[in-house]
């Protein structure tokens, strides 16, 4: 099954929730003939005070109905996204494309800037993952990409904000998870898509089927894991030099 991915430029990484132009916008999306669409805004939580707001992707299917819908859980508290709520978990949802489900999870922004988000999206069966952003994609968060896609055996689409806005340098891409090929020598480079820093609307083309194949037989992801092992992983104590006074647990 191949299916293509259409990139749109994501929701700036405002608080404010109004309705204005930093509230609503596209992330990549699953086009072709029957695909879904990825919605980024501020959901504000039932009953809370004014302005916890989360900072919210929505993915709706083919039909225009709502697949999965995701809060950032790595809130940028030492910036504006302070007066944000946290999200609470991952997800992962079967979405229902004209060609086949896929199952499609998600982490925004500053997200990918911790493995254990992918990792977790990777052990609850994604197979692509989603990511709008709005940072500048240097040559460091890259290669968070590249390595998440590689250890986790995953398809990545991130969508950036162009070169227009502050901050930010589009760069979008998509790697599809495919380090080693059956009848290829050694390793291939897994980003098929790296978009330029002009606004612009890109299309790739996964190869699910192929993907599959690779995970069901390559060592990564949770093929060789010991997480007996790990536990100080889930250790909620912080010591020196990472304490700062404006975390929240």
């Amino acid at each position: 099954m191949e299916q293509r991915l259409q990139h749109l430029w994501p929701p700036a990484g405002g608080v404010d929730g109004g309705g204005g132009p930093r509230r609503r916008g596209l992330c990549p999306r699953l086009s072709g003939p029957g695909g879904g669409a990825g919605h980024g805004h501020r959901r504000h939580l039932p009953g809370g005070p004014p302005g916890r707001a989360r900072n919210t992707l929505t993915l709706l299917d083919r039909f225009g109905r709502e697949a999965l819908t995701y809060a950032k859980v790595h809130t940028c508290d030492f910036g504006e996204e302070r007066y944000l709520t946290p999200g609470d978990d991952f997800y992962v949802a079967e979405l229902d494309t004209a060609r086949g489900p896929v199952r499609v999870g998600a982490m925004i922004c500053y997200d990918r800037e911790f493995p254990e988000s992918a990792r977790i999206l990777m052990l609850k069966g994604a197979e692509l993952i989603l990511v709008p952003n709005a940072c500048p994609m240097e040559i460091n968060r890259l290669a968070q990409l590249w390595g998440r896609a590689f250890e986790n055996m995953t398809a990545i689409a991130t969508c950036n904000y162009p070169d227009t806005v502050p901050d930010c340098n589009g760069r979008s891409t998509v790697f599809d998870g495919v380090a080693y090929l059956p009848d290829g020598e050694g390793s291939r480079d897994t980003c098929i898509l790296r978009a330029g820093g002009e606004e612009e609307i890109c299309l790739a083309a996964l190869d699910l089927e192929r993907l599959r194949a690779y995970r069901a037989s390559e060592v990564h992801g949770n093929a060789y894991r010991r997480p007996g092992r790990y536990g100080l992983l889930t250790e909620r104590k912080i010591e020196p030099p990472f304490v700062r006074p404006d975390y929240r647990p």
